[in-house]
């Protein structure tokens, strides 16, 4: 199966490529197709707009996470509720980034969740999210470890935080996955997204987040 780092997509041609993007969570829920808000290419980048309080992005294939990564620009997000960023499994288990209001502040959370019951677990403390240096977003694994990073340019990167998964139970495999965008939110405005892998880049810029926030 392809690694998840071969999902590519810029967004440049005004057309939503439905071979490899769709809004339907009928994978998570199951049955009849299930649409959730609405997806348009705009000035080259990605609108992800609610329709009744919800919207949602998912890649249409599967992808192999391990020893892999994505990562992808984040150009707006929404003005209330909040926003996941997931790596899930065929097990429903996820790696995430959660970006939440709480009243005057937008908080980034970096999550995962096993699917045993006990919810989502914080891989580290929440930080204050910033448009500018929290541009971009990635969610890599490597050599059982997982990392949760940010970037202003998708260049240079921060490491928010990491979780060694080899000793967790149950032992999530994620060699077949998908990338999905989901949010529960009363905005009007719309996520929009942009630059999604745009090359296999290498995991040899990331710096400790600590040292420099």
């Amino acid at each position: 199966m392809a690694k998840i780092s071969t999902l590519t997509d810029d967004f440049n041609d005004n057309s939503l490529n439905t071979t490899l993007w769709t809004n339907d969570i009928s994978y998570l829920i199951g049955g009849d197709e299930s649409l959730v808000g609405t997806l348009t290419e705009v000035g080259g980048k990605l609108e992800i707009l609610q329709v009744d309080g919800a919207l949602a992005l998912i890649s249409k294939n599967d992808y192999d996470f391990q020893d892999s990564s994505i990562y992808f620009e984040l150009s707006q997000i929404m003005t209330s509720d909040i926003l996941f960023i997931y790596i899930i499994n065929s097990d429903e288990q996820a790696l995430s980034f959660l970006i939440s209001w709480e009243g005057e502040d937008c908080l980034l959370f970096p999550l995962y969740d096993l699917n045993d019951g006990s919810g989502n677990q914080y891989a580290g403390d929440f930080i204050t999210y910033n448009s500018t240096n929290h541009k971009f977003l990635r969610i890599r694994d490597s050599s059982s470890v997982w990392y949760w990073d940010v970037s202003s340019d998708g260049i240079s990167w921060n490491n928010v935080d990491s979780c060694d998964h080899s000793a967790l139970d149950p032992q999530p495999d994620f060699s077949t996955s998908k990338f999905l965008i989901y949010g529960g939110t009363d905005s009007s405005t719309p996520v929009i997204i942009d630059n999604v892998n745009p090359s296999e880049e290498e995991e040899t810029n990331t710096t400790n987040f600590f040292q420099f926030f």
